[in-house]
């Protein structure tokens, strides 16, 4: 869509994004009608549109993203991780140096689903040691 069906999408309640912006990225309108942007969880003061973003066709709707555990995601320092727990506006990751921390959603990219590859294979020979420590 283009700038000016953006707008009106996002006049209507919609969060809007260009198709070229990170994953997570969007722009939208609070309860008071002040611009907001996920990034930083605060009002625009300027924002830093150019004349292509104004003319671009690559405009859309932004509908969110699905967190669940298994996923591998990176923040923003690069380092990568899965993801064990998921909550409102954060998530629980095992990093790639052993240590679990919390990061916030709209800090990650997703960057691969290991569900069944890594993440079921692991719970399962967890939950065999259990049973046989319990026998």
């Amino acid at each position: 869509m283009n700038f000016s069906e953006a707008m009106d999408s996002m006049k209507n309640g919609e969060k809007i994004r260009r198709s070229t912006w990170k994953e997570n990225a969007y722009v939208y309108f609070n309860t008071d009608d002040k611009c907001f942007s996920n990034e930083s969880n605060s009002y625009i003061l300027r924002i830093d549109f150019n004349k292509n973003d104004f003319f671009a066709n690559d405009w859309e709707i932004y509908k969110g993203r699905e967190f669940y555990s298994g996923l591998i995601v990176e923040d923003e320092d690069g380092i990568c991780g899965i993801i064990l727990d998921v909550y409102e506006e954060s998530i629980h990751v095992l990093n790639e140096n052993g240590l679990v921390e919390e990061l916030l959603k709209n800090d990650v990219e997703i960057i691969s689903d290991e569900r069944e590859t890594l993440y079921k294979p692991l719970l399962n020979k967890l939950q065999s040691y259990s049973k046989s420590k319990g026998e």
